[in-house]
C-alpha cells in the first residue's frame, strides 16, 4: 500500500483521545509498550435504536510487539470496563489485515470480524472486470428526477441486508435520514445500471471514507451498490463497478476504495474478485 500517513493530523487525533481520557497506555520503566484508546459512546450504534458504542480505528491502537497478547489483554481489560461504565454497549476496532496476532487475540476476546476495507489500483484493473453490456442496458450517472426510482433501489437494499444472511437491523427513520442525506450530498455521485428506461441497480461513489486512511488521499469510495434480484447472476453488476473506477480515472485518482461487511457472503464473495483487503474490523458486545 501507498503512504497515507501524511493526508491528515494524527496527531491531533492523539491529542483529543488524551484529553477526553478516552484510552489507557501501558508503560514499564518509562517505556511506552502500547496504547489503547476509542471514540466517546455514540448512540444508534449498527442501527440499534438506543445503544451505544465505540471505535477504535487505526491510529486508537499500537503496539510494540505485537505478539505480546498480554499488553493487549491489560489495556482492554482497562479500556473496556471504562468504556462499559460510560454505557457503551458495543466495542468496534480497525486494524490493519496483515496484523494476524492481534486478530487471533481478538477472536479469543470475543470480537467477531464485520468488515473490511479493501482498494484495488486503478492502473492495475482485473481483466475479468471488463464485461460486455447486454442490449438495452446501460449505465450513466443518475439525474434529480430519476431519485424516486433510486430511493426505491435504497430501500430495497436496507431491507436485503436485513432479511438476508447479514441481519443489519432496519431503522426506518434512520434510512430516511441517510437517504435524503445522500439525495443532498454534493460530493456523491451515482451510477445506475438501466434496462431501457428502468433503474435495475446503482453505485455511489465519493472522495474520502470512513477510515482516516483515505481521508485526503487520491482515492474515491464506493459508498453501496446494489443490484435488483432479476437482474443478479448476470455478470452486470462488473459494470457498475467499472464505471465508478472509469470515474476515478476521471478524477486522477489513484485507488478506488470499497468497504463490506465480511458477515454478508454475497458481497464477500463479490468484492474479494476485484479489491485487496487492506483492513479489518472486528466488532464485540461488553456485556
Amino acid at each position: 500500500m501507498p503512504d497515507f500517513s501524511q493526508t491528515c493530523d494524527v496527531k491531533d487525533e492523539l491529542r483529543f483521545f488524551a484529553r477526553e481520557k478516552l484510552g489507557f497506555a501501558a508503560v514499564e520503566n518509562g517505556e511506552l509498550l502500547g496504547f489503547l484508546c476509542g471514540y466517546p459512546p455514540f448512540m444508534h450504534c449498527y442501527g440499534s435504536p438506543e445503544e451505544s458504542g465505540v471505535w477504535s480505528p487505526l491510529h486508537a491502537h499500537g503496539f510494540k510487539t505485537e505478539e505480546n497478547t498480554k499488553v493487549l489483554k491489560l489495556l482492554y481489560q482497562a479500556a473496556g470496563e471504562k468504556w462499559r461504565n460510560a454505557g457503551a454497549k458495543y466495542h468496534s476496532i480497525t486494524f490493519f489485515s496483515h496484523q494476524k496476532a492481534l486478530q487471533a487475540a481478538l477472536s479469543q476476546y470475543g470480537f467477531g470480524c464485520r468488515c473490511a476495507d479493501s482498494m484495488m489500483d486503478v492502473n492495475n484493473i482485473p481483466e475479468n472486470l471488463t464485461v460486455q453490456l447486454p442490449e438495452n442496458f446501460a449505465v450513466c450517472k443518475i439525474a434529480m428526477e430519476q431519485f424516486i426510482q433510486l430511493r426505491r433501489l435504497r430501500t430495497a437494499l436496507a431491507e436485503h441486508l436485513a432479511s438476508a444472511p447479514c441481519f443489519c437491523l432496519l431503522n426506518l427513520q434512520q434510512l430516511e435520514a441517510r437517504i435524503l442525506k445522500k439525495e443532498t450530498d454534493p460530493d456523491l455521485t451515482t451510477f445506475g445500471l438501466f434496462c431501457g428506461d428502468k433503474i435495475a441497480g446503482f453505485i455511489d461513489v465519493e472522495a474520502g471514507g470512513e477510515n482516516f486512511i483515505s481521508c485526503g488521499a487520491p482515492v474515491l469510495n464506493i459508498q453501496g451498490m446494489y443490484l435488483m434480484k432479476e437482474f443478479r447472476g448476470k455478470k452486470l453488476a462488473e459494470n457498475l463497478v467499472k464505471a465508478a473506477l472509469d470515474f476515478s480515472i476521471e478524477k486522477n485518482c489513484r485507488y478506488l476504495g470499497v468497504d463490506y461487511e465480511t458477515m454478508n457472503p454475497t458481497a464477500q464473495g463479490f468484492w474479494q474478485k476485484y479489491f485487496e483487503p487492506y483492513t479489518l474490523s472486528m466488532v464485540r458486545h461488553l456485556d
